[in-house]
């Protein structure tokens, strides 16, 4: 990780979250760790114990996703620091954020609405490497032929189902 960022590990109804970011924003966001060590031992980085002060977007965010876990339909206001996108990325996750929260779409309707008809596939690969994950609603995104698709968040397609269950999305099939 960069010597700017700086991790910060919470607990929510999915298990733990790592917020990592700098003063710009939240640049990644792990989620569904069963531990706040998780973080530590995956990307063999330590989370520093207290003492330091928290930017103003971390709080910004434990609201949102208080709200969002409360069932409520937050427009997650957290600043985000999206280096290393590509304008492809960029316009991709612009487009997912505004699926509404309880509905999907398809990697098909999300390339067209990102001005890239046909580019199905390389939605999927911008959706599995989506660096924060619920911020922009990956899990929202479906396959063409109602299956479920990929998650690439840890638990899988287990948490996304779970997570569309929460919002009341309709059901996919497997």
């Amino acid at each position: 990780m960069p010597d700017n960022l700086t991790a910060w590990t919470f607990r929510t109804p999915i298990g733990w979250c790592a917020a990592i970011g700098g003063d710009a924003g939240l640049q990644f966001l792990v989620i569904g760790m069963k531990s706040d060590r998780d973080y530590e031992t995956d990307f063999n980085d330590p989370v520093p114990e207290g003492g330091r002060a928290e930017p103003a977007w971390i709080e910004c965010l434990r609201i949102d996703l208080d709200d969002y876990f409360a069932g409520g339909r937050p427009a997650f206001a957290v600043p985000l620091a999206m280096q290393g996108v590509s304008d492809f990325g960029q316009r991709v996750y612009a487009a997912a954020r505004s699926i509404p929260y309880g509905e999907v779409r398809t990697y098909g309707w999300l390339a067209e609405k990102a001005g890239s008809p046909g580019a199905a596939r390389a939605v999927g690969g911008a959706m599995a490497t989506n660096p924060v994950p619920l911020i922009v609603p990956c899990h929202r995104v479906v396959r063409s032929d109602g299956g479920i698709g990929g998650f690439s968040a840890r638990g899988g397609v287990d948490l996304k189902r779970k997570l569309l269950f929460l919002e009341g999305a309709p059901a996919i099939r497997t």
